[in-house]
């Protein structure tokens, strides 16, 4: 389940959007997507990033939009990523709401790791969290999970997504570069589904 995260990951947050996340590269580990009778029932995993200058202000702070996008992103990665498991489709989605809570404040070098989990999930609605902690320099993931150990009262910003599951169909043609292309192939594969040619 990781790699197939970490692969959504790497087409979304790398290839599509790279301009909304100004030099963060994403680290998934741990991830966890639990499937039964063709349906989504869980959807966790944590995701690792340092802090880049380009995505701070003049204080040297994480800029609350980017904490915006970074959900977005990395919320519907593992999203799809779980309907591609489950129901083996490649379908679009659209957020219908996107909550930030800022309590505090992620800096230039920090090293972040987000706690990414789905609550819900129906035929058409999807209700997903991503909270955002700071990790000390010495913090170790689990050796058998791959996961860090966060506390709530160390948190810097608590994110809720809901998404709108559509219809609509990804194709080859959604990520025109020669590496999305790349991605996009090693996604069906790794899934056992084909992409669509067209909408």
């Amino acid at each position: 389940d990781t790699k197939g995260v970490q692969l959504f990951v790497d087409l979304v947050a790398h290839e599509g959007h790279r301009h909304h996340v100004p030099g963060c590269q994403f680290k998934v580990t741990g991830a966890e997507l639990t499937v039964e009778k063709g349906r989504l029932q869980t959807a966790t995993c944590q995701v690792v990033f340092e802090v880049p200058a380009e995505a701070c202000n003049q204080a040297g702070m994480l800029f609350g939009g980017i904490v915006s996008s970074i959900t977005d992103i990395i919320t519907s990665c593992v999203i799809h990523a779980g309907e591609l498991k489950a129901k083996k489709r490649w379908n679009l989605s659209f957020s219908t709401f996107l909550g930030v809570e800022y309590v505090r404040g992620a800096a230039i070098g920090d090293t972040v790791v987000m706690q990414v989990g789905v609550d819900k999930i129906s035929k058409t609605l999807c209700f997903s969290y991503a909270d955002f902690y700071r990790l000390d320099d010495d913090e170790q993931p689990d050796a058998k999970t791959g996961l860090f150990p966060v506390s709530p009262s160390d948190v810097l910003y608590r994110t809720r997504h809901q998404k709108h599951l559509s219809k609509m169909k990804i194709t080859k043609t959604s990520f025109a570069t020669e590496s999305s292309q790349k991605i996009l192939e090693q996604l069906s594969k790794f899934y056992g589904v084909g992409l669509h040619s067209k909408l």
